[in-house]
């Protein structure tokens, strides 16, 4: 049951009590019409058709996001106004940093082939499979507090085709696990986002694989077979009956917008969690950094630069965006970049507020590394002219 927003009021299967029957009318709602059957202008009745299956599967689909159980103050929330600002120092020194991250690009490397063997769990309902991926996700969140880098480094949107949907969503776990630590939310929850993050795409797998790799434009019935799998993903996690509530409102709504233009629901910043919105803006950056079949790869300051002209179209929560541009800085954390003395280098750390001008590690002419670190919003002698991997033949190896 849905009012005239498309918000859903009750779930399919449930009981109408007297007491919904009360709330119905407490909102002036005192008729119900339904949707079924009918015909367009055209006789087909085809788009109805399509329209009411979408809403007969959003609603089987138990997302209880406006649910009797949950109230609607939970949704109002904004985001915590307390940071975790790791500016002030405690990050690993340069040598520890390097034998540390060996380790966390074999554990990222294992993550992802967990995922995939996760993934089947998942789908054949082996509850096991949510405890497994809280553990595995809460280690990767005990590097990231460690030190951020140690997961901003490691991520490799370089990705084929059979392994894109499993490293794509490690990729958006990991993200949005350091955005949601960085924000102030309570570790559980930022776990349980992380959940919520690394599945929200697994309903992709009931998409046809020739619409998935497609390298070309879709069809509209292509995508809307797209734009239902959010619809897939969150009834194979609500079957397994021990997915924490805050994955849920993170995989389900991911691909909202903030301005109600994203799907399955069109739902705007209104109607979903904080870190759902989190999740939207740091799925997208992962998207726009990796190989898709339909175009490259963008490099990471141009994927940076999709995410702003976003904020400012209005698809993503700008306070969101400034916070993901404070820890990952306009060239993000791992970028190589040219500086204007003609060094290349690649940065590291991002200097909160000053997006332009992050802490960086200097490169020898041929990539390789050196135990030389600049801050640039110390030395204002120096600053970044350009993305390396952009430069003529100094596409990354």
């Amino acid at each position: 049951m849905f009012d005239e927003n498309g918000v859903l009021l009750l779930r399919a299967g449930s009981e109408i009590t007297e007491r919904f029957v009360e709330r119905l009318k407490s909102r002036g709602i005192c008729e119900l019409h339904s949707r079924r059957g009918g015909k367009g202008a055209d006789g087909s009745g085809r788009e109805q058709q399509e329209l009411q299956a979408r809403a007969d599967q959003a609603a089987t689909a138990a997302t209880r996001l406006l649910d009797e159980d949950i109230e609607q103050s939970r949704f109002d929330t904004d985001l915590p106004q307390q940071r975790n600002d790791r500016a002030s120092g405690s990050y690993l020194k340069l040598a520890q940093l390097r034998e540390e991250l060996e380790q966390t690009r074999r554990f990222y490397d294992d993550s992802i082939n967990a995922y995939a063997e996760l993934a089947t769990e998942v789908i054949n309902g082996n509850r096991a499979a949510v405890n497994q991926s809280v553990s595995m996700l809460g280690q990767l969140m005990h590097m990231l507090g460690r030190d951020p880098r140690l997961g901003l480094l490691a991520l490799n949107m370089k990705v084929q085709p059979d392994d894109y949907l499993f490293q794509h969503g490690i990729n958006v776990a990991i993200l949005t696990m350091y955005m949601a630590l960085y924000l102030g939310f309570p570790e559980e929850e930022v776990v349980h986002a992380g959940l919520g993050a690394m599945y929200h795409d697994l309903g992709m797998l009931k998409v046809p694989q020739s619409t998935r790799l497609a390298p070309r434009k879709l069809s509209q019935s292509e995508r809307f077979e797209i734009e239902v799998h959010p619809i897939h993903t969150v009834n194979m996690l609500e079957r397994l009956g021990n997915i924490p509530e805050t994955a849920l409102l993170v995989a389900y709504p991911i691909h909202e917008r903030y301005d109600g233009r994203g799907y399955p629901r069109g739902r705007s910043y209104l109607f979903t969690h904080p870190l759902s919105r989190v999740a939207s803006v740091t799925d997208s950056y992962v998207a726009w950094s990796s190989w898709r079949p339909h175009r490259p790869a963008r490099t990471p300051y141009h994927a940076m630069g999709q995410i702003l002209s976003g904020a400012s179209s209005g698809m993503f929560d700008r306070a969101v965006v400034r916070a993901f541009l404070d820890c990952m800085s306009l060239f993000p954390v791992g970028s190589r970049v040219l500086l204007s003395n003609d060094t290349p280098a690649r940065v590291m750390r991002s200097n909160m507020g000053m997006h332009t001008r992050p802490i960086v590690q200097l490169l020898n002419a041929d990539g390789s590394e050196t135990d030389e670190q600049v801050d640039l919003n110390a030395d204002s002698s120096l600053r970044i002219v350009a993305e390396w991997d952009d430069l003529p033949g100094k596409a990354s190896a």
